[in-house]
């Protein structure tokens, strides 16, 4: 059974295109890496599979039913962009807000922070954690709906190469029995852990199996590519290119 069935959608803000006429499908227990440069629509893709946005044509459902729907349970992870981590709140009290009604000392708070492995920090203050810390609480405050799907945007964000590591290695284990759906610039360290990828750059393209040959990466970033630092893409410049023109990334990272 297909989890996500997007068919003829496209999507804009204003008379600006950001994805046009996109047919994708992704089967359940899926592991997906979505990449593609900034600006491409990847954030966007994942915000109109969740339902958070409406296209401007065609139609996303989950597991059959058209989004948005209450009668299949997503989590949704956004980006971690540490604002307002000094808010007093315990980790209890965060994962807590993730289904209406749920006590911060339920056992459905525990067992969520078992999953993620965290199960000993439920009176710890958010602000204390680590990013790595911090990115688990999130995970575990989306899992206490028990999704069928759990939707991620730039889960590595903020966080060291050992915990990113850690991090797809549990997603990978959540992937037996729930699909994932992860947005990414960080290559490397999912090539070896997701299922497929999704190359999105206006358009969207599905491949199954996670090998990052260089056709597949110059076709999604519209240069030539390496993969360099923590798998991040970096363009290739010519001898006489010196321009930061074009629709790839340009991090800056000591390797």
């Amino acid at each position: 059974m297909s989890a996500i069935d997007i068919k003829d959608l496209s999507f804009g803000y204003g008379k600006s295109p950001v994805l046009t006429d996109v047919n994708l499908s992704i089967d359940e227990n899926d592991f997906v890496a979505i990449i593609g440069p900034n600006g491409g629509g990847k954030s966007t893709l994942m915000r109109l599979m969740v339902g958070l946005l409406k296209p401007t044509s065609g139609t996303v459902r989950v597991f059959g039913e058209k989004v948005p729907t209450k009668k299949v349970a997503i989590g949704y992870v956004p980006q971690n962009t540490n604002k307002n981590i000094d808010f007093p709140i315990t980790v209890g009290e965060c994962v807590a807000t993730g289904k209406t009604g749920l006590s911060p000392k339920s056992d459905e708070v525990k067992a969520a922070l078992e999953r993620v492995h965290i199960g000993t920090f439920l009176d710890r203050r958010l602000g204390e954690l680590s990013g790595g810390e911090r990115q688990r609480v999130l995970i575990a405050r989306s899992l206490v709906c028990n999704p069928k799907i759990l939707f991620l945007d730039e889960p590595s964000n903020n966080i060291d190469v050992a915990g990113i590591e850690a991090l797809y290695s549990m997603l990978a284990e959540f992937s037996e029995t729930m699909t994932i759906v992860i947005v990414t610039h960080d290559l490397m360290a999912l090539s070896h852990k997701v299922k497929s990828v999704v190359c999105v750059n206006h358009s969207v393209h599905y491949h199954e199996g996670a090998n990052l040959t260089e056709e597949m990466l110059h076709s999604t970033y519209g240069c030539e590519v390496d993969l360099i630092a923590h798998g991040v893409p970096h363009r290739v410049l010519g001898s006489h290119d010196h321009t930061h023109g074009g629709c790839c990334e340009h991090h800056h990272h000591e390797v």
